[in-house]
């Protein structure tokens, strides 16, 4: 047997009596269940946007750089390939921005209605 410091013992027993104590859950386990799913899913969001950000940031110096390189053309074959890759990259940015702010409503309509259910719920 392990000789514990009275102290150590007395603290001990508290933590176990506070752990018994602790309120019960209304909360369903399903609803727990669901809960985690989609925090999880939210956290893998947040993953990949800093991940898109970060090469996202790259993208107004690459154009700067592009917009220099227009005056060195001397095709037009080039300038063809040069409009193309520009016109896929506004397309993919108008994307990204119509799909932010479709998820910006969403996350400010369901706040919305958390606030109202946490009214009810006082």
């Amino acid at each position: 047997m392990i000789a514990y410091p009275k102290a150590f013992r007395e603290r001990l027993t508290k933590k176990q009596e506070v752990v018994e104590q602790q309120k019960e859950s209304k909360e369903s386990l399903e609803v727990w269940k669901a809960l985690t799913s989609e925090v999880w899913e939210l956290a893998m969001s947040n993953y990949y946007f800093e991940t898109w950000m970060w090469q996202f940031k790259k993208v107004p110096a690459a154009i700067t750089r592009l917009n220099k390189l227009v005056s060195q053309l001397k095709e037009k074959d080039t300038a063809d390939i040069m409009e193309n890759e520009l016109r896929m990259k506004l397309d993919y940015i108008r994307n990204a921005k119509e799909m932010l702010e479709f998820t910006e409503n969403k996350i400010e309509d369901t706040l919305r209605t958390l606030w109202a259910k946490r009214r009810e719920l006082e």
